[in-house]
């Protein structure tokens, strides 16, 4: 998806800059892979890591559960495919993502994942991709504010995630990423500004955000 908006959007500048279009770019758009779907109990998902892909069996109650499968980290380390309908728009791209492909890939992920493996980033990552595919402000928050290890903030700022990484900056610019898109909403599929919000409990108001594209 990334490369798909990078290329889509390049060409669209030269375009726009009335320069010659690059074949070797029409190309690549046209020869990129498809995100692969796979099988988690019955229903289709994305395969969810960058450095593999499965998906563990169904436990004893029919949930997934983290285990050996597919490649042993595809429930470790960054959840990846998230951000192709999150952090970027992947309703943008021709093939499109799908929403019920992707929203049973955040539901599996979620009830699935190794948390101690995660890192600070990871959990805007999954309120972003949560955001877009409408799930309420407050799971948003509750994922924000997940108590785990590598999700720590400390009292000056800094996301600690270990001993020897005790500032983690990218996890600093992932909350805020995500904070803006609950205050300005984002761009939907047919261009028009849909609003995220915060827990009507609090009350918070917001201004001069704009929509996360």
């Amino acid at each position: 998806t990334y490369w798909r908006i990078g290329l889509a959007t390049a060409t669209q500048w030269r375009e726009r800059a009335g320069a010659v279009p690059k074949p070797a770019w029409a190309r690549g758009l046209r020869l990129l892979a498809q995100p692969t779907v796979l099988s988690v109990n019955g229903s289709e998902a994305y395969a969810i890591n960058a450095n593999c892909y499965g998906f563990p069996t169904p436990g004893v109650d029919g949930d997934v559960i983290a285990g050996k499968h597919k490649c042993s980290g595809a429930y470790r380390s960054h959840p990846m495919l998230l951000g192709a309908l999150g952090m970027l728009d992947g309703r943008s791209v021709d093939p499109p993502i799908e929403d019920r492909i992707m929203n049973t890939t955040l539901q599996a992920s979620i009830r699935g994942w190794d948390w101690a493996d995660t890192w600070g980033w990871d959990y805007p990552l999954w309120a972003l991709s949560m955001m877009r595919l409408g799930w309420s402000s407050q799971s948003v928050v509750d994922m924000l504010l997940r108590n785990q290890t590598k999700n720590t903030y400390l009292a000056n700022g800094h996301d600690w995630e270990t001993e020897s990484l005790p500032c983690y900056l990218p996890g600093n610019g992932g909350l805020l990423s995500a904070v803006a898109m609950m205050a300005g909403g984002y761009i939907g599929g047919g261009g028009e500004a849909r609003p995220v919000g915060f827990p009507p409990e609090w009350g918070a108001m917001a201004e001069g955000f704009m929509p996360y594209p």
